[in-house]
This record gives C-alpha cells, structure tokens and sequence, in this order.
C-alpha cells in the first residue's frame, strides 16, 4: 500500500474520530444542562390542590397553593405552584401572580413563571380565573403606578393597541366627579374604535338629557337605551355583547381585529386601589380597554391611559362589552 493512500485513510478515520467526539461533547453538554435544570424544579406535592366545588376556579386551602420560588439568575426568580380547579367553571385557568411589593406581575395559563425585580422572600399573591371569573375577595388590590409598563413581547405577550391618544376628560375627572364616566367612556370609545372626536359639550348635554349628573351616575341599560335610541355624538348603538371578564379573554378581545377596544364596568370597593389611585367612596366606574402589557390592561378614563394590574382586574372588573355602531347617517337625515 502506497504512503500516500495510507495518509488518506489515516486522514478519514481522524476526521470520523474527531465528529464523533464532538458528538459525545454536545450531547455531554446537552445532558449536563438538562439534568441542572431539571435539578431545580421543586416536586409539590399537590395532590387535590383544586378547589372542589364552587363555579369559580381555586384551591382547597391556601396552603394548596404550594408557592415555591426558585432563583433561576443573579437577577431572575422562578415561581411555581399547584393547579386550582374549577368544576362548574368554564374555559381556560389562568393564574395572576402579584408581588406585594411594587405589583410585579405574572399573567400566565402556566404553573410557572419567571419573575425579577423579586426574592425568595417576597410576599406573593396569587389568583385564579377563568370565564367565569375569579372568586370574590376582600382584599385590597396591590397598588401600582398609573404610568404603563414597557411592552415587552418576550417570554410575556403585550399589546398596546392604537399607543397613547390624547382624550378630554368629558367632565369626568378623578377620583371624584365619576358620574359622567359612562358618556365619557362611550366618546372614548368612539375616539379610539371609529377615529372621531366628540365634542365635551355635547357629550355632557346629553348625558345630562339621559337622567344623570355629576354625583349621580346612571344605569347600563339607561346608557345602551340612549345611545340606541337618541345616539350619542351622532353615533347610534346597534348592538352591544358581553364577554368574559378573564385576563385571557381580555387580551383575545384586543387582538381581535374585528374588536380591538372593549367597555367595562368595574366594582371600586372603599380605599381599593385601582391605577394609581386609591378610591376613598365605592362606586361603579366605566373605562375603555384598549391594550395590555405584562402587568395587566391599559385602560382608558379620565382623559387618559392608565396601567392596571390583572390582580386589580380580576378583582373589580365586573363586565366587558363589545359594540358595534350605525354611522351617522341617521343623525345627517334628522336633520334634512
């Protein structure tokens, strides 16, 4: 056999020996990974953690929650817990994880996320939902700031919809003078979803017309029969849906095309916080949900867009509606 076919072969079973080591290091690396990662999941025992009757989705005890936090980085936590149920309850689960301190939040159909700006011993709070809703609570939710979150679309899904418009207030300013918040919700409503601009004091002049003033709100039914029956801003109702009030419904809602901004109906409790604001009377107040970052949904009311967090959602939201519209043909023909 020549020298120079014997380098060849020599050359072949090098370059074999060299892939097949380099194949032996990557699954090395991949097993070394796996079995780390693996190493810090913590093993609950949540053996009938779920709530056993009732219609909203929750756990059997407290304690069945398991809240376990893992330090994943230098500046990353890992939480995990057990499952809630729901066994009259309707659609999807989702778990709102709240800390106490600053209103981190975790909005996932998971039974983990990752979580920073958090330690091993923060105080959490979680939360259940699902179509149905979430358990009634008397909690205070977890204040935060006013001013929306960054939209950060990884590992966490965010919208924020049409950005930061400008709106006036229709004279309904915070956190009193909440009684015109219906009018007022409706004009923003028509700012965002059909482009227009309704003027504040024709606005007021019907809402007055409709039977309410400043200390004294009206009724759902008053607000849809007026808009359906008079208009409001030249703009009649046509029809008016509910949908479900859960953080994943919610964020189908704004990402719908077809729907993008929804009105709702939330149920301020005394001292409840809701966007930066601490609400000292209770009262029923209408806003208009036009996106959502990882904290919870913006909300647009009192002249601007606010930062909620899913727990102060789950705990006052009430009722969500898409609507649909006539143009203002009706109003330009009354007027011929």
């Amino acid at each position: 056999m020549s020298g120079e076919v014997i380098l060849r072969r020599l050359s072949r079973l090098n370059i074999t020996a060299f892939l097949f080591l380099g194949l032996l290091i990557i699954n090395s690396s991949f097993l070394d990974v796996s079995s780390a990662s693996t190493a810090k999941v913590p093993r609950l025992n949540c053996v009938g953690s779920g709530e056993i009757t009732g219609l909203h989705p929750g756990w059997s005890t407290l304690s069945a929650q398991q809240l376990t936090v893992v330090q994943s980085t230098s500046s990353s936590f890992r939480v995990y817990w057990c499952p809630a149920a729901a066994p009259q309850g309707t659609g999807m689960i989702s778990y709102t994880l709240t800390s106490m301190l600053g209103a981190i939040t975790c909005e996932t159909t998971l039974l983990t996320c990752t979580m920073s700006g958090i330690s091993t011993a923060s105080k959490l709070s979680l939360m259940a939902s699902d179509e149905t809703g979430s358990y009634p609570s008397e909690q205070i939710a977890i204040q935060n700031s006013s001013i929306p979150t960054p939209c950060v679309r990884s590992p966490m899904k965010c919208n924020i919809g049409p950005g930061f418009l400008t709106f006036p207030t229709y004279g309904n300013s915070a956190p009193t003078g909440m009684g015109s918040c219906t009018f007022a919700a409706v004009a923003n409503w028509q700012e965002i979803a059909l482009g227009l601009h309704p003027d504040p004091s024709l606005i007021n002049k019907q809402f007055v017309a409709a039977g309410g003033n400043v200390n004294l709100g009206l009724t759902t039914d008053q607000v849809f029969n007026y808009w359906r029956t008079f208009g409001i801003a030249g703009v009649f109702l046509d029809s008016s849906k509910q949908l479900p009030i859960d953080p994943v419904n919610v964020q189908r809602a704004i990402d719908d095309p077809n729907i993008r901004v929804i009105i709702a109906s939330l149920n301020l409790g005394k001292n409840q916080n809701f966007a930066g604001i601490s609400i000292a009377n209770p009262s029923y107040h209408w806003v208009v949900v036009d996106g959502y970052t990882p904290q919870g949904p913006l909300v647009v009311t009192w002249g601007q867009t606010l930062q909620m967090t899913w727990q102060q959602w789950n705990l006052e939201a009430v009722t969500t509606w898409t609507v649909s519209t006539g143009n203002q043909l009706k109003s330009l023909l009354g007027n011929q």
